[in-house]
């Protein structure tokens, strides 16, 4: 999906940044949650709110430093505020932490199955 990757810091310009590229037609923005960042599921849970069409991405949603039930969960409450917006891509971010969480990607991705598809 063609859209754009936000990275404004201050998370109340960044809301308004994606109220203004729904409004100049971008079919749909990009965030990544990384580090001691952002969380790009709450960012949206709010940009939900403001927004009607566009569509919301988490580029990569670390599965390592949470559990996948409550990332599960996060992304439902997206998923009802936003329906058939939220695009999410799973990953545990670099080769180092793959070593670490094999498992938990596999957890999550069962999780995200059976909310998701019940």
């Amino acid at each position: 999906m063609i859209g754009i990757v936000l990275r404004e810091p201050k998370i109340p310009h960044l809301i308004e940044q994606i109220v203004e590229a729904e409004a100049a037609g971008v079919p749909a923005v990009w965030l990544t949650t990384a580090g001691s960042g952002r969380d790009a599921l709450t960012v949206f849970a709010a940009a939900a709110m403001r927004t009607a069409n566009v569509k919301l991405g988490a580029s990569i949603l670390p599965t390592w430093p949470r559990h996948p039930i409550a990332v599960a969960q996060q992304a439902q409450v997206v998923a009802s505020l936003a329906p058939g917006r939220l695009r999410i891509g799973l990953g545990v971010a670099n080769e180092a932490i793959k070593i670490c969480s094999a498992s938990s990607g596999k957890r999550l991705l069962r999780i995200f199955e059976s909310t998701f598809t019940s």
